[in-house]
């Protein structure tokens, strides 16, 4: 099982955070900026690729959930925060909380698969 462990570290494979198992992950913010990704089907998913530190290891998370990045852009570099995935209904979203206990856009509860109106109706 070695060879395994040393593909996947040498791949960069094990230093990714899926929110997909509904844990809480405690994460420090270090850097953010926008990527892509292959989405399988010859296309590209857009979104947010950001550097944290958990457990005091570098990671990357890439999430295209406009939900999720809305609540991480109001956080700050080095903040302490901790993210879950949720799911109700069939639809899926994030719980962010600060380090203080203080719940990241309560108001900002957009699911997954929401997509932003691409004209604003005034």
């Amino acid at each position: 099982m070695e060879a395994s462990k040393n593909y996947m570290k040498e791949g960069g494979f094990d230093n990714r955070i899926s929110f997909n198992d509904g844990s809480v992950h405690t994460i420090k913010l270090l850097k953010d900026k926008e990527d892509t990704i292959p989405d399988g089907k010859g296309g590209s998913i857009k979104g947010m690729k950001y550097l944290v530190e958990e457990n005091g290891e570098q990671k990357t998370i890439f999430t295209g959930s406009i939900g999720l990045i809305g609540k991480l852009a109001i956080c700050s570099v080095n903040d302490v925060v901790t993210v879950q995935m949720k799911k109700a209904n069939n639809k899926s979203f994030y719980i962010v909380t600060k380090a203080g206990g203080e719940e990241v856009g309560e108001s900002l509860q957009v699911a997954d698969d929401e997509e932003t109106p691409t004209q604003p109706s005034w």
